[in-house]
């Protein structure tokens, strides 16, 4: 290879990396936004169902519930109570706000 062809390999290496940080960029931003959305699908699934898995149990314990989800990333306010009781039929709600949405979530126990 001669000194010419070496310099134009390599302008042409550096028009390659220029142009594949361009196109790099906003798809490494999508994969991001994705992964984030998944992490906070998730992170509401795990609150839904240790809510329901508390009402469950006998006696019902719903200050445990909340120390225990209080560390969940995106949650910021938990408030809970009793929606519906008839017999021994019980209907708690828990109304959350999670990444600045209101969630309600409710849970029977017999």
């Amino acid at each position: 290879m001669t000194y010419t062809e070496t310099i134009v390999a390599f302008v042409i290496l550096f028009f390659f990396f220029t142009a594949a940080g361009q196109i790099g960029t906003p798809l490494l931003r999508t994969i991001y936004a994705i992964k984030a959305a998944e992490y906070e699908q998730k992170n509401l699934i795990f609150i839904a169902q240790s809510f329901r898995n508390a009402c469950e149990h006998k006696p019902v314990d719903l200050h445990g519930w909340q120390y225990s989800v209080s560390t969940v990333s995106g949650l910021e306010k938990v408030k809970t109570s009793l929606r519906y009781e008839k017999g021994n039929v019980r209907v708690y709600q828990a109304d959350i706000m999670f990444n600045g949405k209101p969630v309600t979530i409710l849970a029977e126990s017999r």
